[in-house]
This record gives C-alpha cells, sequence and structure tokens, in this order.
C-alpha cells in the first residue's frame, strides 16, 4: 500500500518523537502510554496481521498491545484512539493535533506517592 507523505513521514517519526512521551491527553483525559511506540517497521509488519486482530485496513496501528491502540488513518489523517472491541474512546483530528497532545508529565501528577489509596484497616499489607 502507498502512503501519503504526511502520514509516512508521520509514522517514521513517531517513535523518536514519542520516546520520553509518558502519557497523552485524551480530551479531558490522560492517558498513561505503557508501551512504547512502534518503529516504522515494526507498524509495516503489523499491517499483515491487523485483519486478524479486526482493525480497519484504513487505519494503520503505531502504537499498543493489540487491545488498546492508537492508529492513524491513511485516508483521513485522524489519529483514533481503540479500545478492544475497537471503539473509539477518542479522535485527534491530524498528527499534529495527536503530536501537541503528547506529555511527558504521569497520568496522575497531582498525587502524592504516599496516597497509595489502599485503607490499612482493610488490608494484609504490614504497614
Amino acid at each position: 500500500m502507498s502512503l501519503d507523505e504526511p502520514v509516512e513521514d508521520f509514522l517514521h517519526s513517531i517513535k523518536e518523537k514519542a520516546y520520553s512521551c509518558a502519557s497523552i491527553v485524551a480530551g479531558e483525559n490522560f492517558v498513561t502510554l505503557v508501551h512504547p511506540f512502534w518503529s516504522f517497521d515494526e507498524i509495516m509488519k503489523a499491517r499483515k496481521i491487523q485483519a486478524e486482530w479486526e482493525v480497519s485496513s484504513e487505519l494503520i496501528p503505531f502504537y499498543g498491545n493489540w487491545h488498546t491502540l492508537i492508529c492513524i488513518s491513511h485516508l483521513t489523517g485522524e489519529v483514533q484512539l481503540l479500545d478492544d472491541c475497537r471503539n473509539t474512546l477518542h479522535v485527534w483530528e491530524s498528527a499534529e493535533d495527536f503530536l501537541s497532545c503528547l506529555t511527558a508529565i504521569p497520568e496522575r501528577e497531582d498525587t502524592s506517592p504516599t496516597e497509595s489509596g489502599i485503607i490499612e484497616s482493610e488490608t494484609w499489607f504490614d504497614f
């Protein structure tokens, strides 16, 4: 498949551009990035198996674990966050919009390390 130059350029550069990013802003939410972005070679290899994972041929996955994915549409240039059922959780209008939402800030920056959420009286941990 031949890719438009902007989409191909984006796919060649995403791994490097997003290397130090810990999360992405998706509307009102932060999405933690727990996997590295795929290299261009990995992206092209993934194209061969994406039908098995029920990912539309319009989309090119470039991040995820095949359950949750981030893909770019080679038709519109939109970037989409998909869940395991292939529902669209968020859409960025363009690759540039997506890149502007990458952040090095952890998902829950406001939570101090001492706020674990564990209720001491209801756990078997020895505090």
